[in-house]
């Protein structure tokens, strides 16, 4: 609990300390991975029906062609306001049935 406090309290000095927003986002992103343990992370926005990859960070060297999401997944978050998390996309029953989660081997 005291790591996630101290998330918190780092997330919101991040905000208060920077107008730059690439750089909140890129931070942030950093500090989500690291306290979580994720191998993988992405902020989306979405501009009018196009979503745009505007931080992501991942254990393996990616570039930006090799960044691929699941529209539908995204679409259900931004809907219901609520965040998903999963660590193997192609064996949840939520998701596995998404065509882009097989094509893309999506996991988390």
């Amino acid at each position: 609990m005291t790591d996630r406090l101290a998330l918190l309290l780092r997330t919101g000095q991040l905000i208060g300390s920077s107008l730059e927003i690439q750089q909140v986002l890129d931070t942030l992103m950093d500090q989500v991975i690291e306290a979580i343990g994720a191998e993988n992370g992405f902020v989306l926005l979405r501009e009018g029906d196009v979503w745009e990859v505007r931080s992501a960070r991942s254990s393996e060297d990616l570039g930006e062609e090799d960044l691929h999401i699941s529209r539908t997944i995204a679409d259900g978050v931004a809907t219901s306001g609520k965040s998903v998390i999963t660590s193997d996309a192609l064996h949840d029953e939520r998701f596995r049935q998404r065509p882009s989660v097989g094509l893309y081997n999506l996991r988390s």
